[in-house]
């Protein structure tokens, strides 16, 4: 039974991680690195911070695996505004060999 609340979970949170990955990736490849380091710590820090609450309310362990959730939406939403903010064109450098 858990096993299939966690699936689901995950079902949720992947499209989440698909723009993490997706627009993270995009903008540590065009030189802004600094952005998608502070979403990665920011959506730790959240599922870290969301984790201990729930198990100190007593909460089932359904809530715990639901700060991924949590965690991909912060990070989603921080790259997600960098990327439209266009702030992150500033920051390319072009290297030639």
């Amino acid at each position: 039974e858990l096993t299939t609340i966690m699936i689901r979970i995950m079902g949720l949170s992947l499209p989440l991680m698909a723009v993490e990955f997706a627009i993270g990736g995009s903008l540590r490849g065009a030189g802004d690195t600094r952005v998608p380091l502070i979403a990665t710590v920011a959506g730790l820090f959240t599922r870290c911070a969301l984790a201990v609450v729930f198990t100190q309310m007593g909460s089932p362990v359904t809530w715990v695996y639901a700060t991924l959730i949590g965690d991909y939406l912060i990070k989603a939403v921080i790259l997600l505004w960098r990327f439209h903010s266009g702030a992150w064109q500033k920051n390319t450098r072009v290297v030639r060999s």
